[in-house]
């Protein structure tokens, strides 16, 4: 049973065979994972499971399910002391990027929560999540490219025209044919022409290498084998060169099914615990190249006004759209037709392997209520120094229609990569 079955059928048959056995009034606590809001094959989560239990049970006057404490955040526990120190500290300096919160939770917050719900009498079928806010973003978050922001096998806001719905999870696998080397310690650790890019639902692109194009002393093989849901038992490896040590840096795929025999003596890197990932000799920020993504950018001669109250902020007939796959259209508009007096530069930036690092402003005094790439990466030069603006923090017309926010615009922020130098990315 795989980790996802076991957060919801576990509190489920908690709930069923304990439920019976409390004292009126008396209080169950569940806790469970992400997997209670995504649901299962059959589209209905464990959440909706445990309030209809809860709402049953009430009627006998048990208290039952008073409060699940829902946990699709990272807490810092000792459950993930086996990552070692620096690739801890790595993973949830990345997740706290990614968090609304800015941090990762504690144990405190979880007791804390579980005390409150055992202690309010007057609470049944609720579910509390502990998580700063990552549920919400889960809930919004999209998926891109092929198989993350909104990609024909994530979150897409298309559709297959099948006859029958398609499996739950479509794993791709294909050779991008492109050279890609990897950097440790200053020095090159694998190089070649023969990558498999492994596309799988709601993750970014992974190069997978095989295992003669890894020089063969920089992989020491752990006793760590972990499990893939789709991918069988995974084996995981210390990458040490040019006196640089990742451990748990590479893994490989050791129990692959017979219809993934694509990956069969090939090993993936992890990205962050690389020095750097490169296409030829440019440096491929971010994550491996997506193919399926692409973006595009259009003038147009659309008349689009961005207010704050009753102060106009900008006023332009001449601004740029940005078509990104999977997004809703964003709008740039050229800083000349912007009260350049109306935006002041916040602290704070996110990274796009797209389109490059976006700075924020607070526009009238509504904190980063706008965007601009300063300094686009040559693809989305077109926009480079122009101004986006959130519609949902001010007020954007065009053509004297109000946008709003809308499905498709919300992204996770990569963060900026480490060590990324301006020399290594193209300026042409």
């Amino acid at each position: 049973m795989d980790g996802g079955a076991v957060l919801v059928i576990g509190p489920l048959m908690l709930a069923k065979h304990l439920g019976p056995r409390i004292n009126a009034g008396g209080p169950l606590v569940l806790f469970s994972g992400v997997a209670a809001f995504k649901g299962r094959h059959d589209g209905r989560g464990d959440h909706q499971r445990r309030r209809r239990h809860a709402h049953a049970l009430a009627g006998r006057r048990a208290r039952a399910d008073p409060g699940q404490c829902h946990l699709p955040g990272v807490i810092d526990s000792g459950a993930w002391d086996g990552l070692g120190e620096q690739a801890k500290a790595d993973y949830f300096r990345q997740m706290a990027d990614r968090n609304p919160a800015g941090r990762i939770g504690t144990t405190d917050e979880i007791a804390s929560a579980a005390l409150f719900a055992m202690t309010n009498t007057f609470l049944t079928g609720v579910t509390l999540s502990v998580d700063g806010g990552e549920t919400l973003t889960r809930q919004r978050r999209t998926i891109m490219g092929l198989a993350w922001q909104q990609g024909p096998l994530g979150a897409t806001v298309g559709r297959f025209l099948t006859p029958e719905p398609i499996p739950e999870r479509l794993l791709f696998a294909e050779p991008p044919r492109r050279r890609m080397r990897v950097k440790l310690g200053g020095e090159w650790i694998a190089d070649s022409e023969d990558v498999i890019l492994l596309h799988e639902p709601g993750r970014y692109p992974v190069a997978y290498f095989p295992l003669e194009s890894v020089r063969s002393e920089v992989l020491e093989r752990l006793s760590t084998v972990t499990t893939h849901r789709d991918l069988g038992s995974t084996a995981w490896f210390t990458v040490t060169a040019g006196g640089k040590t990742a451990k748990r840096g590479a893994w490989q795929h050791t129990g692959l099914p017979a219809y993934a025999s694509e990956l069969t003596g090939r090993v993936a890197f992890a990205w962050r615990a690389m020095d750097a990932f490169f296409e030829e000799d440019e440096r491929i920020v971010g994550h491996a190249a997506d193919p399926y993504h692409r973006v595009d950018i259009r003038r147009t001669s659309r008349h689009l006004v961005v207010r704050v109250g009753d102060r106009v902020v900008a006023d332009t007939t001449n601004p740029v759209v940005l078509y990104e796959s999977g997004f809703a259209p964003r709008w740039y508009v050229p800083r000349a037709d912007i009260d350049g007096s109306a935006l002041t530069l916040v602290a704070g930036e996110t990274f796009c392997p797209y389109k490059g690092l976006a700075s924020y402003y607070s526009v009238a005094g509504v904190d980063r209520g706008a965007w601009s790439y300063v300094d686009a990466w040559p693809e989305a030069g077109r926009v480079r120094d122009l101004v986006s603006f959130e519609p949902d923090l001010v007020t954007v017309t065009l053509d004297n229609q109000v946008l709003h926010l809308e499905p498709g615009q919300l992204v996770t922020p990569h963060g900026i990569d480490r060590d990324l130098t301006v020399d290594q990315v193209p300026t042409a």
